[in-house]
């Protein structure tokens, strides 16, 4: 898996870097720990909690995931230079990584009625699988 933003879509990366820039404006740093997963990753954790040991991390097969089409995120804020995994609405610097990611254009899993995830960001902008696909083998992205 990667956490380099560089592996993201452009349009995606920009908003990524918006909503870090604004939150460290705020005084929160954030940690952005994944970027692209490739399908075997997903497949991986797929598995957990299914068929391999561990809690169920994701609902989402190969390709289903917005992972691999490079226009998601798995991130959390830092107090003091440590992660905060587990989301608060009490926690100031939760409340100003989701409020700064959904200024940005991000979508956040933490309002999902089904599978919340809160550290899940994701941008789609009205596009398809099928077209974020193309997308990404478009900029020069290989669907891997």
């Amino acid at each position: 898996m990667s956490r380099d933003l560089i592996d993201l879509m452009p349009d995606v990366r920009a908003k990524v870097v918006t909503m870090v820039n604004a939150c460290k404006s705020r005084g929160v740093d954030v940690l952005v720990y994944c970027t692209h997963r490739s399908a075997a990753e997903q497949a991986v954790l797929y598995a957990q909690g299914r068929t391999t040991k561990g809690p169920i991390v994701t609902n989402a097969k190969p390709w289903q995931s917005w992972h691999q089409y490079r226009r998601a995120i798995d991130c959390v804020p830092l107090r003091a230079g440590k992660p905060l995994w587990t989301y608060s609405t009490k926690d100031p610097e939760w409340r100003a990584l989701v409020e700064e990611a959904e200024k940005a254009g991000l979508e956040w899993a933490g309002r999902w009625r089904i599978f919340k995830e809160s550290v899940h960001f994701q941008s789609l902008d009205g596009l398809t699988m099928e077209q974020a696909k193309a997308a990404m083998v478009a900029v020069g992205f290989d669907p891997v």
